[in-house]
């Protein structure tokens, strides 16, 4: 792990009653969150909540960072793994029991997201156009190793954001010279 954060992992995982611990992929949240938008209380157009999505997140704190470190106020976590997000669930329940969480809101959504078309079961807790930001750190990499994953990763990720000011921030193993093609004209 990266930015010291092994320390907090190991202690989390001997607090944790199923041996789950947080992990990040790719890289840390101080690495890359001079690159996403802070929010801005004092926009005229913006509606008063911050939202951000975090696509993929497994076991990822990133979401309680955007929170505490940023000032989001809303923060939904999508995965696919229920246990990945039933161990975030009881981190958050263990930071609230310890009075150590912050005024914003986190969920926990279990979902696939690339997944083509509009008819999944929560679809409806990510909603259409409201998010600030999306974060990708490296889903989209898997994504691209099924034929049609991609396309319903974007489908979903963009269907999300904001219009007008919305960002799809993607964190990936792949050169920006693959990567661009793929997100231009979307």
């Amino acid at each position: 792990m990266l930015g010291g954060e092994e320390n907090d992992a190991v202690d989390n995982k001997k607090n944790d009653r199923n041996g789950m611990a947080p992990f990040e992929w790719l890289t840390n949240f101080g690495s890359v969150s001079h690159l996403m938008p802070h929010p801005r209380r004092d926009e005229e157009d913006h509606e008063d909540l911050w939202k951000a999505l975090h696509v993929g997140c497994g076991t990822s704190t990133l979401g309680e960072q955007l929170l505490s470190d940023l000032g989001y106020d809303r923060v939904v976590n999508i995965d696919c793994n229920e246990e990945s997000l039933d161990f975030l669930r009881r981190r958050q329940l263990s930071q609230t029991t310890k009075n150590t969480t912050t005024a914003g809101t986190q969920t926990f959504v279990t979902m696939d997201f690339c997944q083509r078309g509009e008819n999944q079961n929560d679809a409806g807790a990510v909603g259409t156009g409201s998010f600030d930001l999306v974060v990708d750190k490296s889903t989209l990499d898997c994504a691209l190793c099924s034929e049609h994953a991609a396309t319903g990763l974007f489908f979903h990720s963009y269907r999300a954001l904001r219009p007008n000011g919305g960002v799809y921030l993607l964190i990936s193993f792949n050169h920006v010279d693959f990567i661009q093609p793929l997100l231009e004209g979307l």
